[in-house]
């Protein structure tokens, strides 16, 4: 009956060791999942791109880009280094183009002649060809919300204040006349 209970305790710390190597080896060894270099890429572009776009929703740099856009601007673009950009221009150059990385920038709105959402690229003219993005590529989307009352932009660096969107040609349509809110945009960045 001892040497049963010597063999059951044995084998039991016997276990216990096996167990614990096991477990500090496997604390010593990355068991994650691997990515290749496009994934962690990819992982940066999306954080850098999310970043731009809050940081120029957070400081108006956005809004004031898509009042100078719908007013007179034709492409909004960093590619330029120059005094003719507008703030969010130049956070575009700082961090994407000074890395010669290529980006297309969207916008989409309501537009109540057709009764949905219309989608322009405005970091390129219309007679450009549209860039088509990499395989390490990200996404990032922003709303801003414009408002009746808010001044267009004009100007070497979009720092010209105009009229009131509501008063005169804008390229984005008023939702609804009757209220303070001009209309929802929605910024979307691709970036590669």
């Amino acid at each position: 009956m001892d040497r049963g209970q010597a063999y059951t305790l044995e084998g039991t710390i016997g276990a216990i060791v096996v167990v614990t190597a096991v477990l500090i080896g496997l604390q010593a060894v990355d068991t994650g999942q691997l990515q290749s270099s496009e994934d962690r890429v990819s992982e940066q572009l999306a954080t850098q791109s999310e970043d731009v776009l809050t940081v120029g929703a957070e400081t108006g740099a956005l809004s004031q880009v898509i009042r100078c856009w719908g007013a007179d601007k034709s492409v909004v673009d960093g590619a330029v280094n120059s005094d003719e950009n507008a703030r969010f221009e130049r956070m575009l150059n700082h961090t994407f183009d000074r890395q010669n990385r290529n980006y297309n920038i969207y916008l989409t709105y309501w537009n109540r002649s057709v009764d949905d959402r219309t989608e322009r690229v405005i970091s390129t003219s219309e007679n450009q060809a549209l860039a088509a993005p990499g395989r390490s590529t990200a996404v990032a989307t922003q709303r801003i919300t414009l408002y009746d009352d808010q001044q267009i932009q004009f100007g070497d660096g979009c720092t010209t204040p105009g009229y009131e969107i509501g008063e005169g040609a804008f390229k984005i349509p008023d939702v609804d006349t009757e209220s303070p809110l001009y209309n929802i945009v929605e910024v979307r960045i691709v970036v590669w």
